[in-house]
């Protein structure tokens, strides 16, 4: 599709309507990816203090995310969403096979940091929502040092 870019999230834009209202468009999943010889970590700090997700390279780990195709319009609009991160092109793989991608990265890290609840709920509700692996999602709650009620 002409004038359009691939999104890959991999933090809170995993939920589809959080990434829509933060382009004020619809946006189209075109399916679930991984993002391969990186990790999740959680040590981009936000301004209240808390942690965001963020990328760390890592030959032993992979992230698992959504690609949504965006139009390109909403390109900068998407980057002023995030002013601590910068959006880089990544390959990526789905079951459709190779992708460039646009993802959020920060350069300046902070020390491993907890997310806030109401940040992690939106990540995970995203992870559910497009049917990311379950041990990703284990991954994600261990990453992010939460404990997961029995």
């Amino acid at each position: 599709m002409e004038n359009t870019f691939l999104y890959f999230a991999y933090g809170s834009n995993l939920n589809k309507a959080l990434m829509e209202f933060r382009v004020n468009d619809p946006v189209t999943v075109v399916g679930s990816a991984v993002l391969y010889g990186y990790g999740l970590c959680f040590h981009q700090l936000n301004a209240d203090g808390s942690a965001r997700a963020n990328l760390v390279v890592s030959e032993s780990e992979n992230v698992h995310g959504v690609l949504y195709q965006v139009h390109a319009k909403h390109f900068e609009l998407l980057q002023q969403t995030e002013p601590q991160y910068q959006l880089q092109e990544f390959e990526l793989e789905s079951d459709t096979g190779i992708h460039q991608a646009y993802a959020f990265i920060c350069v300046d890290e902070a020390e491993e940091l907890s997310p806030e609840e109401e940040y992690l709920n939106t990540l995970l509700e995203g992870a559910t929502q497009h049917q990311l692996p379950e041990n990703y999602i284990s991954y994600i709650k261990h990453k992010a040092n939460f404990k997961a009620e029995d």
